[in-house]
């Protein structure tokens, strides 16, 4: 009997934490499913344990790769996939005992495109922190788009974002149906592919689910990716920016002044967050002078000029502080005297 449900787990030196996550997709209380390990390019011990559990378990089948990135892993385990229904997982996270199964009955009795579970945060420390929004909700095509276009942006203060973001990518069963007849796969860049592509497959739902129940654990982990790409973040925010422009022409919406309009919000606030990240790390090392420090964050400025409009009130006075202590080095010496003594 094929599988019904395809698991995909990209694996990238995740050797630490692999045995918990492996060990709480095999307890499913449904069965019938195959599970995907795209090791990709790992240094530690993370290949041998995927090799192990495919031992272990026939259900577990395991692809070694030289490192291309997560993206690419997960456009590999699509095209691999036999199930009609496909599911992700980090290799880092954990998933409770009845979550195929839920999302499955979900999925198969609601007549719905997606369902999506709500995510709850885990770490050795704290222990579990599930994650606070409404009960069950059925959307249909409007309400769906409506949810989309608050995930790339929310424009309405009233709107929780524990409403949006407590429903993360990671929590969903999507159709492969849906995926292949309109060609739907991991944009290639490393912050937000994951949403990206779950805004992509929402444009194509006719109605969704979202459970009350919390199912997925996501850890908090603070050397994971995005803990180690500061240098990098203001190409993948225009890299991904170039993306989303695509995704609206792909799909007729790029007259949409609606769509265009919360892209370029998104964009906003990731350049903000882009100079923030830079100002927080004004004292290492990657920016060991003044000069250094105008060096990434002057063209960054010029950037937020032109999307300025869509930013806060609050966040523009942000950028008043970041353009002062970038243009003069008295101002930045003080803000690194006052910040962290240096």
């Amino acid at each position: 009997m094929s599988a019904l449900v395809t698991i995909i787990i990209p694996v990238y030196n995740a050797g630490q934490y692999m045995t918990p996550c492996l060990d709480s997709v095999l307890a499913q209380t449904f069965s019938n499913f195959e599970v995907w390990l795209i090791n990709d390019g790992s240094t530690d011990s993370s290949g041998d344990i995927c090799d192990a559990y495919s031992r272990k378990d026939s259900r577990v089948q395991v692809i070694h790769k030289a490192n291309e990135g997560v993206s690419k892993a997960r456009n590999i385990g699509i095209a691999l996939a036999s199930g009609r229904y496909i599911m992700y997982v980090d290799a880092d996270d954990m998933v409770k005992p009845s979550m195929v199964q839920e999302l499955l009955d979900a999925i198969e009795h609601n007549d719905v495109d997606l369902v999506l579970c709500k995510i709850y945060r885990f770490s050795d420390a704290y222990g579990e922190e599930p994650c606070k929004s409404s009960k069950n909700v059925f959307l249909d095509k409007k309400e769906t788009l409506n949810f989309m276009l608050n995930r790339i942006a929310i424009k309405d203060p009233s709107i929780s974002p524990a409403d949006i973001f407590c429903y993360g990518f990671t929590c969903g069963i999507y159709k492969k149906e849906i995926l292949e007849e309109n060609s739907i796969l991991f944009p290639n860049f490393k912050i937000g592919e994951d949403t990206f592509y779950l805004n992509e497959y929402l444009i194509n739902c006719k109605s969704i689910n979202l459970l009350e129940s919390s199912l997925y654990g996501y850890r908090r982990n603070e050397n994971s990716t995005m803990s180690s790409l500061i240098r990098n973040f203001y190409e993948d925010a225009q890299v991904s920016h170039i993306c989303y422009s695509q995704l609206l022409n792909k799909y007729n919406l790029s007259d949409n002044l609606s769509y265009v309009e919360r892209i370029d919000m998104r964009y906003a606030n990731k350049l903000f967050d882009c100079a923030m990240m830079l100002v927080h790390n004004a004292h290492t090392e990657q920016f060991s002078s003044f000069e250094q420090f105008q060096i990434y964050i002057t063209p960054l400025l010029l950037e937020i000029k032109a999307y300025k409009k869509h930013l806060s009130f609050r966040k523009k006075l942000h950028m008043l502080f970041v353009t002062a202590i970038s243009k003069h080095w008295l101002p930045y010496r003080l803000f690194l005297k006052i910040s962290c003594g240096k």
